[in-house]
């Protein structure tokens, strides 16, 4: 392995996590489009101030201190690139150079767990769904956004004919459906106890707006899965 390549996001792609990617990463993860939908993951989860909770793919430290000063709650985060450690040194956030298929964590260590736009970028989402599985605490939640494919396949045409520059992040290895992740959670032992889709419609697909379509070509995708309780 060679320069700053992630091994646990390995593949065709031979993407590379440089530091623009990572600037880039830090400014829209402080938009008010981000914090609405990490308003929603710390809603769906029930942040409490006791909480211990992991964000996995935590970038450059952003969405961790939102919710850690808006719940006043203990934030653990983790990332792999070596590009992203000195935005934390600069931040002074106490988080760990980890690979999210091998949680360096006791098993049932957190209360609850967050991977905000991560989980398509992974070689092997089953294997990091149970690694957070192991670390949860029995009745904990994992909240998951990720976009959405046919909003990502919706946008095609409105790029081809330059009506909406809409490049699609060439580090995503795979793109959700709904199906697709409660599929992936239910295999690593979760219960699915919301998953919907949400956010903006492409222009290509405003007139479905007032119809049960509407929720197949939003932009997001949002699913939490509860480990049960023994």
């Amino acid at each position: 392995m060679k320069g700053q390549h992630m091994s646990q996001f390995q593949s065709e792609k031979h993407v590379f996590y440089d530091d623009a990617y990572f600037v880039r990463l830090d400014r829209f993860s402080q938009t008010p489009k981000y914090r609405r939908e990490l308003e929603q993951v710390i809603t769906l989860l029930g942040l409490r101030e006791a909480d211990r909770v992991l964000d996995i793919g935590c970038n450059t430290g952003n969405p961790a201190r939102y919710v850690e000063e808006k719940v006043g709650c203990k934030v653990i985060g983790i990332d792999f690139p070596p590009s992203v450690l000195h935005f934390w040194r600069d931040k002074g956030r106490p988080f760990a150079q980890a690979d999210a298929h091998n949680l360096p964590f006791p098993a049932q260590s957190f209360d609850h767990v967050y991977i905000l736009h991560t989980i398509g970028h992974v070689l092997n989402p089953q294997r990091v769904l149970s690694e957070i599985h192991r670390v949860l605490k029995p009745g904990g939640r994992v909240a998951l956004v990720t976009p959405n494919r046919w909003f990502v396949w919706a946008m095609r045409p409105l790029n081809y004919l330059r009506i909406i520059k809409h490049t699609p992040d060439p580090t995503v290895l795979r793109y959700y459906t709904l199906g697709g992740l409660r599929h992936d959670l239910e295999r690593s032992g979760f219960d699915v106890v919301a998953a919907f889709s949400y956010g903006a419609l492409p222009n290509l697909a405003a007139f479905l707006r007032a119809t049960p379509l509407a929720a197949v070509f939003r932009e997001r995708l949002i699913a939490v899965g509860e480990k049960r309780r023994r």
